[in-house]
């Protein structure tokens, strides 16, 4: 020991006593060890050692620094250590002390509890970190009974006065936590004259833990913030944390959970959130499945609360889920993952490979779905929106499944891709590709009663509309204006509109247009299309934009129809027949098992 003004009292039959040390002093020495291990001691002030209860307790005061080797650095303004000394009996002696059976022997202790404050630094190879208060309470693992400290009751009470608390077994230490806060409390496993783990971690105030790796630097990290972190069963698979804040968050795999309070089991693999928060997933697809360029985000925000097991994140209420250009609201939202997260484990899988995929995404409850796509120079090209009562797409095999009623708006160039469902953009549509309209806005609006079916990851790419179907298409001013389907009158020359039982769009690679996709639409039922200069009715009709071509097909039920003018208020020509093929700008006709003409109006169409 070197200080000045020191005196020490030994205790009853050669136990622990007392002593004091006034003013600036320091202590080295080696602990006796099956390993010698060399420890250091300072202070600026005073160092005492007194009994205490059933302890004695040893002061530093003034700029307190205590370096154990194994078990690390700790430094304050003021550190104390309670001691329990242990008794003699039933302790093997050394070689040393049985050739010398007449020497005493030094009494024995093991720290018990311990309070730092000021200014507190640790360095252990456990534990780092950063604090105005820290208590630390050790228990030798052979003494715990097995059962973890509930869920929720971290020590609370001073140590000077608080008996250390029972503790569970706890598995070889993996990794290690970095700790920042105001009032830290842990709970040590000893083995032995080592510390075993870390069993319990409660941080209050501007908290901070965050797991680091020990053994692989490549491991994922696991990082939890808020005003207090509650962590049970630290070093083993069990571990429980409890995060309140306003707001507390965690990131674990590049994934962060942003909320009032946030609960993870690791045994359970559950992660769960009361109430209002919101949840970054990172992406490598889209929200049709389509590979990204670039790994992306996924935000996801709700107000009712959030349950994700690994594998399926629920969330309920005010939904909404945004990347990118596209955007989902609903008042339930679940997401699937590729493959399962193990939190237990979440250094399993390592590297860019291991960011997490979605699988499918499925809502509930009333779903608005809104997508905008821009081009190369990130000037608009369309924006779509579609509402209906639920949707589920799966992103492996590119099929989607919706429940009506519904409507579909879509706004785009003439030169942009044909009509979607908001978030799947057909890929090849090229504006370089666009004939000389190009910067005309087209309108499609198509609402239905039943639902959608359809599969959007092949070349060939079909959604299907079903029952009571009612579609508009045609040439708008602007991106705001739309097409109203109860207003006949008000729609151009251009306008289109389609009334049928069941409606197809498909969409496939151009043979004729370099780097564009050509559309086809099937009407099937009751199906009606009017136009200002013409008007056709059949059961079946298709529609071929790359041809220019509508076909009618009675479907052996009666006759297809085609009424045609030239213009408002000229006469009419009409033609019935089996089936009808129509060009609309040559206004030619092909006509198969005809039952009547009416070619009156010879400047209408012609025969081809």
């Amino acid at each position: 020991m070197l200080g000045r003004g020191a005196g020490a009292w030994l205790g009853r039959s050669g136990g622990l006593g007392e002593f004091l040390a006034a003013g600036p002093g320091m202590v080295r020495g080696v602990l006796r060890d099956s390993v010698p291990r060399p420890y250091a001691v300072s202070w600026t002030r005073e160092c005492r050692m007194f009994p205490h209860e059933q302890n004695h307790v040893v002061s530093l005061l003034g700029t307190a620094r205590v370096d154990l080797t194994q078990w690390g650095l700790i430094a304050a303004d003021e550190i104390h250590l309670w001691l329990l000394e242990l008794p003699p009996a039933g302790m093997a002696p050394t070689a040393a002390e049985r050739r010398m059976a007449t020497a005493p022997r030094p009494p024995q202790a093991r720290p018990d509890r311990m309070l730092a404050e000021g200014g507190v630094k640790l360095e252990s190879p456990q534990v780092l970190g950063a604090m105005n208060r820290l208590e630390v309470w050790f228990q030798p693992e052979e003494a715990a009974p097995g059962g973890a400290a509930p869920a929720g009751h971290p020590p609370t009470s001073d140590p000077r006065s608080q008996p250390s608390p029972t503790l569970a077994a706890s598995t070889q230490p993996t990794s290690a936590y970095q700790l920042e806060g105001d009032l830290t409390r842990v709970r040590l496993l000893l083995r032995g004259q080592n510390i075993g783990g870390v069993a319990d971690i409660s941080v209050d105030g501007g908290a901070s833990l965050r797991e680091l790796p020990v053994h692989d630097e490549d491991q994922s990290d696991f990082w939890v913030r808020g005003e207090r972190i509650q962590v049970h069963d630290a070093n083993s698979d069990r571990t429980r944390v409890h995060v309140s804040g306003k707001p507390a968050s965690i990131e674990a795999r590049g994934m962060a959970l942003v909320g009032g309070q946030i609960q993870m089991d690791r045994a359970g693999n559950r992660v769960w959130i009361d109430g209002t928060g919101s949840m970054k997933l990172p992406i490598g697809r889209d929200l049709n499945g389509q590979e990204l360029s670039r790994p992306r985000s996924l935000a996801v925000r709700w107000t009712g609360g959030m349950d994700f097991d690994g594998r399926r994140a629920v969330f309920q209420r005010q939904v909404t889920a945004e990347s990118d250009q596209q955007r989902v609201s609903t008042e339930q939202l679940e997401v699937t993952l590729r493959q399962a997260l193990d939190f237990a484990h979440l250094d399993a899988v390592r590297g860019a490979k291991a960011q997490p995929e979605l699988a499918e995404i499925a809502c509930y409850g009333g779903v608005t779905l809104d997508n905008e796509s821009l081009g190369p120079d990130q000037s608009l090209l369309s924006r779509d929106q579609m509402r209906l009562r639920n949707l589920v797409v799966n992103q492996e095999t590119g099929a989607v499944h919706g429940e009506g009623p519904g409507e579909l708006t879509s706004v785009r160039r003439a030169g942009a891709a044909g009509p979607t469902i908001p978030g799947t953009a057909l890929p090849g549509a090229r504006t370089a590709e666009a004939s000389a309209n190009g910067n005309q806005l087209q309108f499609l609006r198509v609402q239905f009663a039943r639902g959608l079916d359809g599969r959007l990851l092949t070349t060939r790419r079909e959604l299907t509309l079903s029952d009571r179907v009612r579609s508009v298409y045609g040439p708008v001013s602007g991106w705001e204006q739309q097409l109203d389907l109860d207003d006949p009158d008000s729609l151009s020359a251009d306008a289109v509109t389609i009334d049928c039982d069941q409606l197809t769009v498909r969409t496939l690679p151009s043979v004729t247009r370099r780097g564009r996709d050509a559309v086809e639409l099937e009407a099937l039922g009751n199906t009606r299309v009017d136009g200002q200069a013409f008007s056709a009715q059949a059961h079946r009709m298709t529609y071929a934009d790359e041809k220019d071509m509508l076909v009618l097909d009675s479907g052996g039920r009666g006759f297809a129809q085609l009424i045609q003018q030239s213009q408002p208020g000229q006469p009419q020509s009409n033609l019935r027949a089996k089936r009808i093929s129509y060009w609309l700008r040559t206004k030619q006709a092909n006509v198969e098992g005809a039952e009547s003409f009416d070619f009156s109006n010879l400047g209408g169409f012609t025969p081809k």
